[in-house]
């Protein structure tokens, strides 16, 4: 079945709604989008011989982008920087379709998670220049929100607001990236060892007995 082509109503609607409307944004900011836009539709029409205006935004997939952001290096020579101020312009507009156009919804959180990893992948690889440690570490994006809701956590800000930064509805949700580390693990020990006793190992208690207990 022939996806529907309704790339170019969500776009022209993105532009007139939310960068016109909603966000008043200036006309240069709006110039810089639109070519972006035309480069994109410029590429879907040579990749996959579809007119702009007979586009589904389900064609336009992150393998697809994927492709798009390789060829603005190579094709058009754009540095790091111009190419991810376009793939930026791309992702506000996924991020505007996805109330817009539901049924895509899966199409546009691949975008969203692929665009974040690739531009951590760049960062990280740059930076593994001048910290080769990283070469051996695993750098995810779930790392790194779990790293600064542990510094926050560290810094005295309160759960609550740190579930808001992350963007969680619960509160249970947000536990997941709080659980302790070994500082505040020892800081919290210290604090329940009776002054007297001498600190000792942690030992489980036999899976028999264990499971006497619960009977």
């Amino acid at each position: 079945m022939k996806p529907a082509p309704d790339f170019s109503s969500l776009c022209q609607s993105f532009f007139s709604k939310r960068l016109i409307s909603q966000r008043r944004a200036s006309q240069h900011t709006v110039s810089a989008y639109a070519q972006t836009f035309r480069l994109l539709a410029a590429y879907a029409q040579k990749r996959l011989g579809v007119a702009p205006s007979e586009l589904s935004l389900a064609q336009l997939d992150a393998p697809f982008l994927a492709g798009f952001s390789d060829d603005l290096e190579s094709s058009r020579s754009n540095s790091v920087r111009s190419r991810n101020a376009r793939l930026a312009s791309l992702r506000a507009f996924y991020h505007y379709t996805a109330l817009e156009a539901p049924q895509h919804a899966g199409v546009i959180q691949r975008v969203s998670a692929d665009a974040v990893q690739h531009a951590l992948a760049t960062h990280v690889a740059a930076a593994r220049q001048k910290c080769p440690s990283l070469a051996k570490k695993r750098v995810t994006p779930h790392v790194l929100r779990h790293t600064a809701a542990m510094e926050l956590l560290q810094a005295g800000v309160d759960r609550s607001l740190i579930a808001i930064w992350l963007g969680h509805e619960s509160l249970d949700t947000t536990q997941v990236y709080l659980d302790a580390d070994l500082h505040l693990k020892r800081i919290v020990l210290d604090k329940i060892t009776p002054i007297h006793n001498r600190p000792g190992r942690f030992r489980p208690d036999d899976k028999l007995l264990s499971y006497l207990k619960e009977l």
